[in-house]
C-alpha cells in the first residue's frame, strides 16, 4: 500500500474576500474539494486486511456509535426537542496523553505529537496558505483531520486575523467545520493548530445531525453579528467578512480579563465562546471541555461505571446503557461551569446598534 500523494485545494489562489463573497465557481470547487479530501483521507486509514500497519497510517479506523440524545421537555413536541449528539469512539481513549509523554529533548520536531506523529511521517493531505492539512492520527470520526501552522513560532492562544481569515477561507473551499482551542479550554498541543470535521459524518441511523449549536435560535445584535439563545451557554456569531477581525477583538478583550475561548468556524460564520480557565475538565464525562462539547458534540469514549462501594468500576460497553447513562441536562450544567457570560463583552455592540 503506497502513501498518497497531497492535494491541491482548489481555489487556495483566491484572496479572502473573493472567497467570503462567493467567486464565480466556487461551488464547483467545493464539491471538487470535498470528494479529493474524503478519497485522500481514506487512503491514511490502517489496512483491515491484516497487513502490517504504516508509521504514516492513523492509529485507528474510527468505528464509531452516534445518537442524538434528546431533553426532557414537557412544553416542547417530540419533533421539535433539544438534543446533544453523543459519540462513542472506545479507539480514542488509547491515544497517547500528556502523562505517557517522553522526557523533553528541548527540540521541538521531537517533542511536538503533532510533529511526531503525523509530519515527520509525512502524512500530508495539502498545503493551504501557511497551514499543512494533516489526518487526525486519532480521529473523532470519520473525516477528521488538523490544519497544522508552519511557523511554530506562534502561540496557539493568539491566532493573528490573517490565520483566523486562513481558516475561514479554508472552511468555505473544502464544507469542512474548523473549531479552535486554546489552552485551559480544550488545547494540549503547543503547535498551533486547529480541528477539522465534516459536519456530515455526525449522523445516525443514516440520517445526518444538525450540530446543535447551530439549531440553536439567535438574535441579531447588529450588522453581521447575533447571539445564541436558548443554549446551555452564551455564544456570539460573527458573519462576513469582519468575522475575522471581531473574532480577534473579542478573545483578545476575554484574555485580557484572564479568561480563555473556543470559536468554531462554520462556512462564513464564526461562533465565539468565552470561557473560565479553572473549570475546563468536566466532572460529568471526565474530560477537558473543548469546542467539540460547546457545539454539543458529546465524545463520550470510555465511561465506567461508578461503583459506590469502591470496588472496581466496570467499563460500559452496550451503546443503550452508555447513552442513558449521562442525561443531556447534566452535560449542559457541565458547560455552563466551564463557561464564561460574554455580557460585558458584547455591550459596545449594542449600543452601536441603538
Amino acid at each position: 500500500m503506497n502513501k498518497p500523494d497531497p492535494i491541491i485545494i482548489l481555489g487556495e489562489e483566491k484572496d479572502y474576500d473573493a472567497v467570503v463573497d462567493g467567486y464565480a465557481g466556487i461551488e464547483k470547487d467545493i464539491r471538487t474539494n470535498k470528494f479529493r479530501y474524503r478519497e485522500i483521507w481514506d487512503g491514511f486509514l490502517p489496512p483491515s486486511n491484516g497487513e502490517e500497519k504504516q508509521v504514516w497510517q492513523m492509529a485507528y479506523n474510527p468505528l464509531v456509535c452516534m445518537a442524538p440524545i434528546y431533553f426532557d421537555d414537557p412544553n416542547k413536541p417530540i419533533g421539535q426537542l433539544d438534543y446533544f449528539v453523543y459519540v462513542i469512539n472506545l479507539g480514542r481513549d488509547s491515544r497517547p496523553h500528556t502523562a505517557d509523554k517522553k522526557d523533553k529533548t528541548g527540540i521541538h520536531e521531537q517533542d511536538c505529537p503533532v510533529c511526531v506523529n503525523n509530519l515527520t511521517p509525512r502524512m500530508i493531505l495539502a498545503d493551504f496558505s501557511g497551514f499543512t492539512f494533516t489526518p487526525n492520527k486519532f480521529p473523532y470520526h470519520n473525516y477528521s483531520s488538523l490544519l497544522v501552522s508552519k511557523d511554530v513560532s506562534k502561540e496557539q492562544d493568539t491566532p493573528t486575523v490573517e490565520d483566523i481569515k486562513t481558516l475561514m477561507r479554508f472552511s468555505i473551499l473544502t464544507g469542512q467545520s474548523v473549531f479552535y482551542n486554546t489552552f485551559d479550554a480544550g488545547a494540549t498541543i503547543k503547535h498551533p493548530h486547529a480541528q477539522v470535521v465534516d459536519p456530515e459524518e455526525i449522523k445516525s441511523r443514516g440520517k445526518q445531525l444538525e450540530y446543535p449549536l447551530l439549531r440553536a435560535k439567535r438574535e441579531k445584535i447588529a450588522r453581521g453579528i447575533e447571539r445564541v439563545v436558548d443554549y446551555a451557554i452564551d455564544c456570539v456569531v460573527f458573519d462576513g467578512r469582519d468575522a475575522p477581525f471581531r473574532t480577534y477583538e473579542l478573545y483578545n478583550n476575554l484574555l485580557r480579563k484572564g479568561h480563555k475561548y473556543n470559536f468554531l468556524i462554520s462556512g462564513r460564520k464564526i461562533f465565539v465562546f468565552g470561557r473560565n480557565p479553572y473549570k475546563e475538565r468536566s466532572p460529568c464525562i471526565e474530560k477537558p471541555v473543548g469546542t467539540y462539547e460547546l457545539m454539543g458534540i458529546i465524545q463520550l469514549g470510555n465511561v465506567y461505571e461508578r461503583k459506590p462501594d469502591g470496588k472496581e468500576a466496570k467499563l460500559i460497553t452496550d451503546a443503550t446503557e452508555l447513552f442513558r447513562c449521562i442525561p443531556p441536562e447534566r452535560i449542559a450544567e457541565n458547560l455552563d461551569f466551564a463557561c464564561v457570560g460574554l455580557d460585558s463583552f458584547i455591550k459596545h455592540y449594542e449600543r452601536k446598534s441603538a
